[in-house]
């Protein structure tokens, strides 16, 4: 019926939107992993940074055509100019929205790749300290991740103060005994967060794809502009 066909278009509509989004962690396997131009450091300090054992943020990305080249229209593409437009290269553009950062929210990633690790280049850095990152589709992010913050619960305070909203706890009806520490059901018990599973950096899906992908700084560079990877 009409309400039902309605329903299904918006559940493909919603799906879309959500499809230019990934969450993005941010570790490595030595879980130090310095970034510039956090708002744990002084604004004025620039050349400052903080080391994170990990972080989060998203990207929203979207395709855009090479204007240089392109002979589209916004009514359509001519028979004469078809063959032409066909070869055009599509460009990525993806933005970073971190609100974390000094850097502009949201921020082109180039430009947050160039702010928060401008020490990927040294040659005399130690590779340990490189960011890896794990990109997951958001859809997958919201159903399959779950967490109840406990990690930041030390002592019987906060490590810092805990986010207004409510922790993310879908995924916990996915939990699956595993044994490795990794989430799950353990011995009877359900454990009340899979983070370290996606902050891993050492581990692919193994199978389980919601998981996303592991990627190197030059690896997510080149993947989400469509640039060459950085020498």
């Amino acid at each position: 019926d009409s309400n039902s066909n309605s329903n299904n278009n918006n559940s493909n509509n919603n799906a879309e939107k959500w499809d230019e989004y990934n969450v993005v962690f941010v570790s490595n396997a030595i879980k130090c992993c310095p970034f510039f131009r956090q708002r744990a450091t002084p604004r004025n300090k620039p050349r400052e940074y903080v080391c994170w054992d990990y972080h989060v943020f998203v990207i929203r990305s979207s395709k855009r055509s090479n204007s240089i080249n392109s002979s589209s229209s916004s009514i359509g593409i001519s028979k004469t100019n078809e063959k032409e437009s066909k070869t055009n290269s599509t460009m990525t553009k993806t933005e970073v929205l971190d609100v974390d950062t000094w850097l502009p929210y949201p921020c082109m990633l180039e430009d947050y790749l160039d702010g928060s690790f401008p020490h990927a280049n040294n040659p005399e850095l130690d590779p340990n300290y490189l960011p890896s990152f794990r990109v997951v589709s958001a859809w997958d992010y919201l159903k399959y991740f779950y967490s109840d913050r406990m990690h930041m619960f030390k002592q019987g305070k906060w490590l810092a103060v805990p986010p207004k909203y409510e922790p993310i706890m879908n995924g916990l009806e996915f939990a699956q005994p595993t044994g490795n520490g990794l989430g799950g059901k353990e011995g009877g018990n359900t454990r009340a967060s899979n983070l370290e599973m996606y902050i891993d950096m050492t581990s692919e899906s193994d199978g389980r794809e919601f998981k996303g992908r592991v990627l190197s700084l030059d690896e997510f560079r080149a993947t989400f502009t469509g640039g060459m990877p950085s020498k």
